[in-house]
């Protein structure tokens, strides 16, 4: 039943309304209701689950005369409405969750949950002689509140007494980034937080009509209650927080590098901060450990990064910029003091002149992480210039075999570049890092490392700056983050400034600054270098012209000369105001001859290529071979042309080498639900997806057959010696290393399952499309040729990502074609028909030819017994500002763009009422919120974003499969799921102690009875992999059982072969491959001061710390570290079998043995905060199995 409340208080919060109402309804016997109350209204509701005592509440405060009084009195009455259906299964899957819970018995909730404090201190651990001592680099005394929610701390700065217009200040530390938490004794009553990031800042503007008196009056209440939660009052609910840069302007300048945070706290409270902390084992008991606080700054610890930075402009001018870029970064990053890093630069000049600029690079750069953190666990010893010069020189006792140098040598499409990582509080510097050329650093790839800057925008813990409800993030975005766009970022004595970003980047919320430099006696600079990239003059949008220039920007696997006059300007093919060539056009044989010899694509030559071209016209898009083309011949149609250019270069950014396979989404499934598709049929699937990720666990041979279908660590070839020690008889899955991937991909695969509805469908393939150049396919008809001569055939289902409305799925008919066509000579595509009314493409979710992939499904079980009309929206016309674009108007359409992306939001909104509306998708606010996507995937093109004031209210219910998961937790390589993230340091059922404080509605979740749903909870991955992980004997670390059988095996197998000289050189290579490994494990992690793990990098899969199916960002980078991964390991396996001539070395085999036996048999040390790194031995044990193997067969 649902009760109704009115005459409450407008600024009544619904957290305190529910309070007084939980001890109301208690004496009735009513333990489980769900109240709602609007902001600033005067009524609520409450609906009940025993409906039989809400009535006999109902009769003591209605019929019977009981009083309701909190602020004011108020009353009560049965509703009027029928309960929601969909809120009361909210209430009872919370009635359910909680019962399954328990609370722990002796361990009852501390009394206490606020705690107060007097001042706040800000700065830095250093050591005076070898003393330990805290250097306060900001003091703040005001009143504090100190809060320990479920996944934070919050301190809230209140205002002081009698200061008008004062903002109450807060921030927040999230508890993953607490390294350390100490008291210098017992009797302490300050606690010391050692961070590994800045938390996040905000200030409160004082409450709309809050006078003084009351502002004194709620600072003497707060330090009365002492630990009480405070009861709000009249006009006391929570106004909108700011994001800031600090607590003030000179907390500002030192937040982003100052990690230690002093909290002066009553004693009695620090010993209950103590008692709470040791209840949990996801925060840090406080460690006692004696420490001093110099609050006046001693000599020689006073130099700023300022100053550092102005010592190295002028005083290194014979270090190179790369070795000046390190030095600052040792400082701006804090790793290491700036007087420190001063001291330390007479040894990096010796060691640079001994070594050079390369090893001087790579050594400072490993050197940073193995400096350790400065605090309580770390030796005054270990930050001495001496200790600092031992552990530099220690990083280049090997020769440079594998290095970023020696891999930018290597291949022709990299480059090596710095980064920047801007933050609300700071700029962390990174790199140099591997980086895919583009178009401007393809040609100026001689000054990549030196003069160019890839700068993401970021929040402190490396994920991008997020939406918060009742947070308002104009001051990052409008000053900090366009500050750094206009000004530029000052390194070393070089200012880097704006140049540009491509599509993807900008959704990255990343882009490219440029320094200044000299080239063949010109001065080159940032809007130089644009205008030498093509004439933008005639573009008045910002958005169009920044997407124009970024085409640019755009990565390349590489280039091949063409001249203009093989370029021949063909007419588009367009009906209906409609284009059916949009995007595409051909090539002869002679030019992907070209392309195949630089793209080197193995035996399978792709027959389209997605390319960028400059010559005279700037032109994106893709090309198809035509073979009845003669000489270089390359097709460019209008639909093509993006802006004039002289640049006579082809640049690759994607090929058509394989048919991708066909998975399903969550939208998709709920589109073809809507469509008539049973429940059953993906209940099929996902039963035969399951079935197959369990016998990998099983069987090694399983294993190896689904990590080589699913392209999984196919650069280390892990599925070949899984077989292959299989058939040797060693127990593969009782490997340490081995077991850990094998679990890593199965937990993988089941999230994707779980959290994102990713289910694999064999009979469907995912293509890139062009059109039917002949003229030969028929209205409706579509040619899918695969590789092998295999062709899809028959009633097909075509469809691309994302689908939001029931009409971006459709029928087509997939037919062959005769044997002499043109088009037999393509493969891996879908080709598209030139006739008809509209073209098939621009149904598909706006579709278009100039790279975009298409999803076809042959599998008739998933064919829809209907189909909806397709959406046709107008296109919107970029906003014209009515003369040239500058710099500025691009900056800050960058800034426009981060602020009104919400892309996200729209998904998840249309997601959400697709399950609770009758109608799902086909409902009239589905198909708003459908068109309201295609504007927001519009905005990056149009400059135009989607107004969010007509979009469909959402509610707080939630159907449970958009409920967050738990996190994995990957330690000494073995990954876990998270326990139940919903417990908090107080008692497991309690509501968060930050939700009054917040004053935010929680997501209320309900089980969802559509197809969604019932797959979501058929899916029990922490039973899964309970059962999985109780059938197996998991090897330690130090067994390496496989590494080990394999050794003895080759040994056997090559007796009188003698490696042994080569072990010095096998451990460089080792090293250094470890290296570049560990490289990996900082440069992609979503926070660069906390590594991924060996094994994430080995199989090409980043966790990431959100819960569920992982973040966007995750999966984006986890395709970069792939992609890195196996350069690095071809060059490795190439440094192992070839000479300096790039020639097979007869000593291949001596090598690889040499190799296997270092990585099995040489015990090394763990690195600092990577731990033992173990991929190098089974990377060797590959390799020295086939060459074991080789030498068998051929006796060499």
């Amino acid at each position: 039943m649902e009760v109704f409340f009115f005459g409450l208080h407008p600024d009544l919060t619904e957290k305190r309304l529910s309070k007084y109402l939980a001890e109301k309804f208690r004496p009735f016997g009513i333990n489980h209701f769900q109240c709602e109350k609007k902001r600033r209204g005067n009524s609520a509701t409450a609906i009940i689950l025993d409906a039989v005592n809400g009535e006999r509440f109902l009769q003591a405060y209605t019929v019977q005369g009981g009083k309701l009084v909190l602020e004011k009195p108020f009353r009560c009455n049965r509703s009027r409405y029928a309960v929601d259906p969909i809120k009361l299964r909210c209430l009872e899957k919370k009635v359910i969750d909680q019962a399954k819970k328990t609370v722990k018995v002796g361990q009852g909730p501390p009394t206490v949950k606020q705690f107060v404090g007097s001042s706040i201190s800000c700065g830095t651990w250093d050591y005076l002689g070898s003393n330990l001592t805290f250097l306060p680099q900001f003091m703040m005394v005001r009143p504090l509140r100190v809060y320990f929610g479920r996944k934070q701390l919050v301190i809230m700065v209140d205002r002081i007494q009698k200061s008008l217009g004062q903002s109450e200040l807060r921030f927040d530390i999230d508890y993953s980034s607490i390294q350390s938490l100490t008291c210098a004794d017992t009797r302490d009553s300050a606690i010391t937080l050692t961070l590994y990031n800045s938390p996040k800042f905000y200030k409160i503007p004082p409450r709309e009509g809050q006078s003084a008196s009351e502002v004194d009056e709620l600072t003497r209440l707060f330090r009365n209650t002492l630990g009480k939660s405070p009861r709000p009052g009249p006009s006391l609910r929570p106004p909108k927080r700011i994001r800031t840069s600090g607590l003030d302007h000179k907390h500002a300048s030192v937040a982003g590098r100052c990690y230690v945070y002093q909290l002066k706290l009553s004693l009695d409270h620090v010993q209950a901060i103590r008692a709470l902390l040791h209840r949990k084992t996801f925060l840090p008991d406080i460690a006692n450990w004696p420490f001093r606080v110099t609050p006046v700054p001693q000599p020689g610890t006073t130099m700023t990064l300022d100053h550092l930075v102005r010592f190295l402009e002028h005083s290194c001018y014979n270090l190179e910029f790369a070795v000046k870029f390190q030095l600052q970064r040792l400082a701006q990053n804090s790793y290491l003091l700036p007087h420190i890093v001063l001291r330390l630069i007479p040894t990096v000049i010796d060691y640079h002149k001994k070594c050079g600029f390369e090893a001087t690079v790579n050594a400072l750069q490993q050197m940073s992480k193995e400096i350790p953190y400065a605090g309580p666990e770390s030796e005054a010893k270990m930050f001495t210039v001496k200790a600092l010069g031992c552990l530099l020189t220690e990083q280049n006792e090997s020769n440079d075999i594998i290095s970023p140098f020696t891999l930018v040598r290597r291949y022709s499409h990299l480059v090596l570049i710095h980064r920047a990582r801007v933050t609300p509080t700071t700029i962390h510097l990174e790199g140099p890092c591997l980086e895919t050329k583009n178009s401007v650093l393809d040609i100026y790839s001689q000054f990549a490392l030196s003069h160019f800057l890839r700068v993401s925008f970021q929040d402190e813990n490396g994920e991008p700056l997020k939406f918060e409800n009742n947070v308002e993030l104009t001051e990052i975005h409008g000053s900090v983050f366009k500050r750094i766009l206009d000004s530029g970022i000052e390194i070393a004595g070089q200012t880097f400034k704006f140049l540009g970003f491509s599509h993807s980047s900008l959704r990255e919320q990343a882009c490219w600054f440029c320094a200044a430099f000299i080239k063949d006696g010109s001065l080159e600079f940032g809007q130089k270098l644009i205008n030498k990239l093509g004439d933008f003059s005639a573009i008045r949008s910002p958005a169009r012209c920044a997407a124009r220039i970024g085409q640019a920007f755009t990565d390349l696997n590489d280039n091949v000369p063409l001249g203009r006059t093989s370029v021949i300007q063909v007419s588009d093919i367009e009906r209906n105001g409609r284009c059916f060539s949009d995007g595409c056009s051909t090539a002869s044989e002679a030019v992907f001859r070209k392309l195949w010899q630089n793209y080197k694509p193995g035996k399978a030559k792709p027959t389209l290529f997605q390319i960028r071209y400059g010559a005279e016209i700037g032109v994106k898009g893709m090309i198809s071979l035509d073979k009845r083309l003669r000489g270089e011949v390359l097709h460019v149609r209008p639909s093509q042309e993006k802006f004039p250019s002289d640049r006579e270069m082809l640049g690759i950014c994607g090929a058509a080498r394989r048919p991708l396979p066909f998975y399903l989404n969550r939208p998709m499934i709920k589109i073809l639900e809507d469509l008539g598709v049973p429940i059953s049929t993906f209940m099929s699937l996902q039963t035969e997806a399951m079935a197959e990720l369990k016998a990998i666990a099983h069987s090694p041979v399983n294993a190896a057959t689904f990590i080589e279908i699913h392209d999984i660590a196919k650069s280390s070839n892990l599925a070949w010696l899984m077989r292959e020690l299989y058939y040797m008889g060693v127990p593969v899955l009782e490997d340490h290393f081995l077991w850990s991937a094998v679990e890593l991909v199965l937990i993988m695969r089941l999230r994707d399952l779980k959290y994102r509805g990713r289910i694999p469908v064999e009979d469907g393939a995912t293509l890139f499309g062009v059109m039917d150049e002949t003229g030969i396919l028929a209205e409706g008809d579509v040619y899918c040729p695969l590789t092998n001569a295999d062709i899809i055939k028959g009633r097909v289902t075509v469809t691309r990502s994302p689908v939001m409305h029931p009409g971006d799925i459709q029928y087509a008919q997939a037919v062959d074609v005769p044997a002499d066509s043109p088009l037999k000579d393509l493969h891996n595509c879908i080709v598209f028909s030139q006739h008809g009314n509209r073209d098939l493409p621009s149904q598909l979710s706006g579709g278009d030819l100039d790279g975009d992939i298409f999803n076809v499904l042959a599998d008739s079980r998933l064919h829809p017994p209907k189909t909806f009309p397709p959406a046709d929206y107008p296109r919107p016309k970029p906003i014209d500002i009515q003369r040239l674009v500058e710099t500025a108007d691009i900056t800050g359409f960058f800034i426009d763009f981060m602020s009104n992306d919400h892309l996200g939001r729209i998904s998840n909104l249309h997601l959400q009422l697709a399950d609770r509306l009758l109608r799902g998708t086909e409902s009239s606010e589905c198909l708003l919120l459908a068109e309201m996507h295609s504007t927001a995937v519009d905005f990056s093109k149009t400059g135009i974003p989607v107004s969010m004031e007509k979009c469909p209210r959402g509610g707080r219910e939630k159907p449970d499969f958009m409920a967050p998961g738990p996190r994995i937790i990957v330690s000494d390589g073995i990954p876990t799921v998270e326990t139940d993230d919903s417990r908090g340091l107080y008692h497991d059922n309690e509501d968060d102690v930050l939700d009054e404080l917040d004053d935010s509605f929680k997501p209320q979740y309900y089980n969802s009875h559509k197809a969604l749903g019932q797959l979501f909870r058929a899916v029990d991955e922490q039973k899964i992999l309970a059962d999985v992980q109780s059938g197996k004997r998991r090897g330690s670390s130090a067994e390496r059982n496989a590494l080990t059988a394999v050794l003895q095996y080759a040994r056997k197998k090559t007796q009188g072969i003698t490696w042994e000289h080569l072990r010095d050189w096998a451990s460089d290579i080792k090293e250094q491959y470890e290296n570049a490994v560990s490289d990996m494990m900082f440069a992609n992690s979503l926070d660069p001061r906390k590594p991924l793990s060996e094994i994430e990098v080995f199989v090409g899969h980043i966790m990431g710390r959100d819960g569920g199916g992982g973040s966007s960002r995750a999966r984006e980078m986890s395709r970069a570290l792939r992609e890195q991964f196996q350069e690095l390991v071809e060059y490795t396996i190439e440094c192992i079998l070839k000479d300096e001539n790039e020639e097979f070395t007869e000593e291949a085999l001596e090598r690889s043995l040499a190799c296997l036996a270092v990585a099995t048999e040489t015990v090394t040390a763990a690195r600092p905060r990577l731990g033992k790194l173990e991929s190098f031995g089974y990377l060797a044990g590959t390799i020295c199995l086939r060459q074991v193997k080789r030498f068998s067969k051929d006796g060499f």
